[in-house]
């Protein structure tokens, strides 16, 4: 129930028991003035009996009438304050959903750098782990040629010692595939075997 409301109710509760009271009043000077009376009352104006009456009821509606003038300038200044309250509640709102609406954009931009710093470091994790395998590789490479190199040494070296274990017939033939001559001593063909090695 609003202040108006319960202002309207004890108003008119006052009302009623003024009028009651007011109707009672005048109900009493009405059969005090219905009774015949030889001549006046002494020391009784009944004139200014009845002006008393109405006075007070007039005095008794000019109160009535501020107090409804107070509570409807009461009730004015209550729903300024309400408006003004319901004003700053909705700029403290608006200020609120900024603020949080930057905080989100704010947020979104963080992680958007941080998946890009990431995506940029594994990137080049990838590309330095990719130049590790082809430097491994190429060393492996070498490697594999420096055996084989060794290894062909190797070949050279046992196939030059073979020659010492060779027969005449072994070294004609070796020299003969070489188109070299196949006369001479044993000494002499493993010699010039020897030599076409170096040439």
């Amino acid at each position: 129930m609003s202040i108006t409301t319960q202002y309207i109710d004890a108003t008119r509760k006052v009302q009623d028991n003024f009028f009651q009271a007011y109707d009672a009043m005048t109900s009493q000077y009405m059969r005090q003035l219905e009774r015949p009376v030889a001549g006046t009352l002494p020391g009784v104006d009944v004139t200014a009996a009845v002006d008393e009456v109405f006075d007070f009821a007039n005095k008794a509606l000019a109160v009535q009438r501020e107090a409804a003038h107070r509570v409807l300038a009461a009730n004015a200044e209550f729903a300024e304050q309400l408006r003004a309250q319901s004003e700053q509640f909705q700029g403290v709102w608006r200020e609120q959903a900024k603020a949080v609406t930057e905080a989100t954009r704010d947020q979104m931009e963080q992680l958007s750098n941080s998946a890009r710093e990431q995506a940029q470091t594994f990137g080049e994790t990838v590309e330095q782990q990719v130049e590790q395998v082809r430097v491994a590789a190429e060393h492996q490479v070498e490697q594999v040629k420096a055996v084989a190199e060794k290894q062909a040494e190797t070949v050279v070296e046992t196939a030059k010692r073979n020659y010492n274990l060779m027969n005449s017939a072994q070294l004609k033939a070796e020299l003969a595939a070489r188109d070299l001559p196949v006369s001479g001593t044993l000494e002499e063909m493993r010699n010039r075997l020897k030599d076409a090695d170096k040439a």
